[in-house]
């Protein structure tokens, strides 16, 4: 979704993904935005039991993990 978006760094507050089969429909969802550094701890993503293969590398999020959404809880 904001795969490479390297100019992007708005907050994105409150998703609720209830509907994920798999973690792989968000896999790469932030990959090389490396602008990217919002709190996105809120989001619900209940259904996704680990982090997706490479969610958020490349971006300054990736190195705050407080800013992570709590995955499979």
């Amino acid at each position: 979704m904001f795969n490479g978006a390297t100019a992007f760094n708005k907050p994105l507050p409150n998703w609720h993904f209830a509907i994920i089969p798999g973690s792989s429909e968000m896999a790469n969802m932030f990959s090389s935005a490396s602008a990217f550094d919002q709190d996105i701890s809120s989001w619900i993503v209940t259904k996704a039991l680990t982090q997706p293969a490479s969610f958020n590398v490349g971006t300054q999020m990736a190195s705050k993990p407080a800013f992570q959404p709590k995955w499979g809880v």
